[in-house]
């Protein structure tokens, strides 16, 4: 029978809900009309005149009758009133009730199984599948025969409902079964294997209106539905699930009225439910200072010494708060609404009060919400209602259908109907074909195999089987494929039963997938005019301002250093507290220490230390009074003596005294072409003797000075503020130093075993610990002059002296500062020529992009680079003295 050639007037055809727009798109073709196009759902309620009662309904009346159930279980008590525990034992009833059996069937062998059956003849509630059957029973055979079901593949019920109306009179469309020219293919993962399948349908100038992707696995949509816009081909997607947006604000918005905590407050602030109006900074208030939503912002109108947050830094709080408190003035009226309510009824219509002021971005969801709320108002007594209706509207997703069909067709394994072209079926693993999922919970087939009359797991299965088996018959041409690997490199295995099936067409593996890529490495080189560059980073004078750090963000990323000093974009506000400002509190306090006792700073009481802490913590409080300073002042206290007690033996074998510290660094170097560099900042630190100085720069944490960095441009700062100071001073360079204020973990043996003899054992000794703590503090970077001993008579403070028997205290390798200086004057001219050459790309090195607060502008996803060396390194920057390098 050809269906679309026959007199169809008055007819109605059947078929599955998603289908019915093919069906509609070849009657429009064939031009017939006067056919009604239905699911047997919509169909059956045609029928009812009785009004439906809807899914929350039910569940509602569910939970009541539970509820007064549960005080007569005993093993079942305490979950039966849960939302899972209720869903699941609806959705058994349904199919149980579909299936027209009766409860004494039901199990009862040991006390659970009582329980359960005790549950289910209880519950009464309108049987959906109960209903349908009882009107389909009743339509005459009239009516029967008036219908032609097109269902290739159905689920039990409706199978069920189908066989009673072909018994009746109802005819069946016979699809045409075709013998399938097939091709099995695998590719690397399911982006190249859907790519590849495009790449096929363009090479072989398929017909985009004959051709089909099937989909196994709804993880492809996605992936499917970018590559056909990134080929530029026409594809409708027969059905496409998705979020709800209106109905995801609806339920962060109940959730934050039944709970006000601060999580479900940032909820509904990160999904913008009060306002079409973003509110970043209220969002980002909330965060730092960890408040409840009404609670008060911190008083900043207070005294501060600014020792440990600077003028500035108090500004940029104060002005997050004010742009917080006018966001949350804007917003306050709907929050309360939502916590200051007198009934549910009220909290509802509270809630529909501000999704109104946003429905129309989607009016199907509004009106699908409004409903729901109606349909459940009247049956919500207590809390617990309102979190079956928080259920609801979390599993509320948006179902779109099809309206028109053009170009290639995307489609699920359960929407299959027609194909007069070529399928491709997609995702042909193991785990998505067949896809059967036997049932497991509470009523699993341990328990279900004990029901005379219900299906068994082979009728269910050989069911689910012949469904999915159309697929072998169902175009002219199949192709099938699947990933061998998912994107975190788990392997998959082929489907068995598409492999035996592909074995019968004549191929008895799968081969790889043909996929044409272009792999293609280009520099483009991102510029501004040499015009425009200077007009952006000089000053009347011809200066260029800056800092070494700035430099060192030149190098890192020439587009990030372009954004901040070109185009001057002020990087979002950060008034967190973080490691940053505990930093600072050691360099504060160690700072202060140098003040008043010079070079036994270290030799400092423990009282005297949590004096100082104690100070800048209570201060630090009146900002972040959420935080818990006690235990931080206690860490640091630990952190700070251990330090004092390093940094005291240190001075012990020094002849270097600390003379200055955070002192200010001014420094100019001339470009050429009448330009000048000017950079200024702050060193840490400078010892000195009569004809010594040395620089120290205090970290957070381990580093070291690296030739390739330093000669490249990415670790400037130590020798610049040391060839600076050896000019300023007019003293001789012993080195310059970072200090790590950080307690490494360190890793000793337990003991070692002597191999001769009778193999002693010798534990390790508390010296030897010692010793790996200093070599844990040692001072790391490079040295400048072969008298080490001037800062370190012992050889265990500083990186790169030892202290043998034979030489004394001995450099290992030794920078001569006359070369040095001569190259930093080369690189300074250099990074000045690049920025003013209007060089901005956007190729950082490595970890550059690590604290970046521009990377919602650049994206950058690629490869890191390595920078560029500035200078070539002469032969004679470096002399050894006999010592080792020791790192």
């Amino acid at each position: 029978m050809n269906l679309f050639t026959k007199s169809l007037e008055n007819r109605t055809i059947l078929c599955p809900e998603n289908a019915a727009v093919l069906i509609h798109k070849q009657l429009a073709e064939k031009q017939i009309r006067g056919v009604r196009v239905l699911s047997l759902n919509s169909w059956l309620m045609s029928f009812d005149f009785n009004e439906d009662r809807s899914e929350i309904e039910i569940k509602l009346l569910i939970h009541q009758q539970m509820k007064q159930i549960a005080e007569e279980l005993n093993q079942l008590k305490h979950i039966c009133t849960t939302p899972s525990f209720e869903k699941e034992c609806l959705t058994f009833l349904e199919k149980f009730r579909g299936f027209s059996l009766d409860f004494d069937m039901l199990p009862e062998n040991n006390e659970l199984q009582k329980e359960l059956k005790h549950i289910l003849k209880t519950l009464q509630y309108p049987s959906k599948n109960e209903r349908r059957l009882e009107i389909l029973n009743n339509i005459s055979e009239d009516e029967i025969k008036k219908l032609i079901l097109v269902y290739r593949q159905s689920d039990s019920f409706t199978d069920l409902c189908l066989r009673k109306l072909i018994e009746k009179g109802a005819e069946v469309y016979a699809f045409e079964q075709f013998d399938a020219e097939v091709s099995f293919y695998h590719a690397a993962n399911k982006r190249q294997e859907i790519e590849s399948a495009i790449q096929k349908i363009i090479l072989d100038q398929m017909d985009c209106s004959q051709v089909q992707l099937c989909l196994l696995d709804q993880s492809y949509h996605p992936l499917v539905r970018q590559l056909l816009e990134r080929y530029q081909l026409p594809y409708t997607f027969l059905s496409e699930s998705g979020i709800n947006n209106l109905a995801l604000k609806s339920a962060n918005m109940l959730r934050f009225a039944l709970d006000d905590n601060q999580e479900n407050c940032l909820n509904c602030l990160n999904t913008n439910c009060f306002s079409t109006f973003q509110t970043p900074f209220l969002i980002q208030a909330y965060q730092i200072f960890n408040c409840q939503w009404d609670d008060a912002f911190p008083d900043l109108n207070q005294a501060f010494t600014y020792n440990l947050m600077s003028e500035r830094d108090v500004e940029t709080v104060a002005a997050l708060i004010q742009k917080a408190e006018e966001e949350r003035a804007k917003i306050m009226p709907m929050m309360q609404s939502l916590t200051k309510y007198q009934s549910y009824r009220e909290l509802f219509t509270n809630i529909d009060a501000i999704l109104n002021q946003q429905a129309k971005t989607d009016i199907k969801a509004y009106k699908k919400i409004q409903r729901l709320f109606a349909d459940a108002l009247e049956a919500i007594h207590d809390e617990s209602d309102c979190r079956l209706v928080l259920e609801e509207l979390e599993a509320m997703g948006s179902n779109k259908k099809a309206d028109t069909i053009g170009g290639i067709l995307v489609l699920d394994p359960d929407d299959l109907l027609f194909c007069d072209g070529t399928c491709f079926v997609l995702g042909c693993t193991q785990k998505s074909f067949p896809g059967f999922s036997s049932e497991s919970g509470i009523f699993d087939e341990n328990y279900l195999a004990l029901i005379p009359g219900y299906p068994t797991l082979d009728e269910r299965y050989g069911h689910f089987i012949k469904n999915r088996f159309v697929l072998m018959n169902y175009a002219p041409k199949l192709i099938f494929s699947y990933p061998l690997n998912d994107f975190e490199g788990k392997n998959h295995e082929a489907s068995l039963e598409i492999e035996n099936f592909a074995a019968e067409k004549g191929q008895s593996k799968s081969i790889l997938y043909p996929l044409i890529q272009k792999e293609e490495t280009r520099t483009v080189r991102h510029q501004i005019s040499e015009q425009t560059a200077h007009a952006l980073y000089l000053n009347e004078q011809r200066e260029l301002h800056g800092s070494v750090s700035s430099l060192e963000r030149y190098t890192g990323c020439p587009y990030a250093y372009f954004l901040k000093f070109g185009l001057r974009i002020q990087e979002p506000i950060d008034a967190s507290f973080n490691d940053q400002k505990i930093g600072t509190l050691s360099h504060y306090v160690l700072e202060t220490l140098v003040h008043r006792y010079g070079k036994d700073y270290a030799n400092v009481s423990e009282q005297e230390l949590r004096s100082l802490i104690n100070e800048q913590c209570a201060e630090l409080n009146k900002i972040y009074p959420q935080l818990n300073f006690n235990l931080i002042a206690e860490k640091e206290l630990l952190s700070l003596m251990n330090n004092c007690s390093q940094l005291a033996k240190m001075e012990e074998h020094s002849s270097l005294t600390p003379m200055k510290c955070e002192e200010e660094f001014y420094h100019e170097y001339p470009v050429g072409g009448g330009i000048t560099l000017k950079l200024k900042g702050y060193i840490d630190r400078i010892d000195e003797n009569d004809r010594f100085f040395r620089i120290v720069d205090y970290k957070s944490s381990k580093k070291r000075l690296v030739k390739d960095k330093v000669f490249s441009g990415q670790q400037l700062q130590l020798i610049t503020y040391a060839m600076h100071c050896r000019e300023a001073l007019n003293k001789e360079a012993l080195g310059a130093f970072y200090y790590s204020f950080k307690n490494e973990n360190l890793s000793l043996p337990y003991g070692k075993l002597k191999r001769r003899g009778a193999g002693e054992f010798i534990e390790t000794d508390a010296e030897a610990l010692l010793n790996e703590q200093k070599k844990a503090h040692r001072l790391q970077g490079w040295i400048f002059s072969e008298f080490a001993e001037e800062m370190d008579n012992e050889g265990n403070y500083t990186a790169g002296i030892k202290n043998s028997a034979k030489s004394g205290i001995t450099a290992s390798d030794v920078i001569d500062p006359r070369v040095l200086t001569h190259l930093l004057d080369q690189m300074m001219r250099s990074l000045a020529t690049q920025i003013l050459s209007g060089r901005i790309e956007c190729r950082p090195a490595e970890d550059a992009c690590l604290f970046c607060k521009y990377k919602p502008i650049c994206r950058f996803n690629g490869n890191t680079r390595k920078p560029d060396m500035l200078v070539d390194i002469p032969d004679n920057l470096m002399k050894n003295y006999g010592g080792e390098d020791d790192e």
